[in-house]
């Protein structure tokens, strides 16, 4: 998807594949329907479960607004006039069976939002947010940016979250806020990865079980406004 476009290209299945020039390169791009929104509206979007839809909530100067694209059809749907509560990608979730996504209003909560219905319009689906935030809470950190990773494992995730940390004359490597003594003389942008997983409990409440924090420090010549605000991670 791009500034009004929107194209497919696919791998080759075999070398009888028609669309291949006999060299087993992938297909040429192919245009597909152009969607009906502006990509700039788009506020948050997700693989459905089925694997072939993939859902857009958009917010424009017709208000907000949720589609289904059907990958193997080339169709789209408009499912109603809501969004995804989430913000931002959204990742579907086999063992809680709904779509995970960080919360745009309230910094550091996570919302697990049921997967709406592709092929017809339908009624805003129910979600929960976390009881409790996956940012930290230190005075230490300035929040900057933050992406939210699935791990391929049911209720596995990891944090991607870019903080400004200010560092102490004594020793620049080491984040000492937290201990008396010392006295700030300049900050560095450090990325904070946090894996957990999520449950519901006895009483339907969205938990977060915290598991292992390590930080990262961000090179400066990859101190771009970018790298900050939408930190990237992959998982292999």
């Amino acid at each position: 998807m791009d500034s009004g476009a929107l194209e497919l290209c696919c791998m080759p299945r075999d070398q009888s594949d028609s669309d291949i020039n006999g060299d087993g390169k992938w297909r040429r791009w192919q245009q597909l329907p152009r969607s009906p929104f502006t990509r700039l509206d788009v506020t948050s979007y997700a693989v459905h479960s089925d694997g072939e839809t993939i859902l857009f909530s958009t917010n424009g100067d017709n208000g907000s607004a949720t589609f289904a694209f059907d990958t193997r059809r080339f169709l789209w749907t408009r499912l109603g006039e809501w969004s995804l509560p989430f913000a931002g990608r959204g990742h579907f979730d086999s063992g809680l069976h709904a779509l995970v996504g960080l919360d745009s209003e309230n910094l550091g909560y996570l919302f697990a939002c049921d997967v709406p219905s592709t092929n017809r319009r339908c009624p805003v689906p129910a979600w929960k947010r976390s009881k409790k935030k996956v940012f930290r809470e230190s005075p230490a950190d300035r929040h900057v940016g933050a992406t939210l990773v699935y791990m391929g494992c049911r209720r596995n995730f990891c944090l991607v979250e870019c903080v400004s940390v200010e560092v102490k004359e004594n020793n620049a490597d080491q984040m000492l806020l937290e201990k008396p003594g010392g006295v700030p003389q300049r900050s560095r942008y450090m990325y904070r990865l946090m894996t957990f997983t999520l449950k519901y409990d006895k009483m339907d409440n969205l938990r977060v079980k915290h598991g292992r924090v390590q930080y990262y420090k961000v090179p400066k010549k990859a101190t771009t406004d970018f790298v900050c605000a939408d930190p990237v991670a992959f998982w292999l």
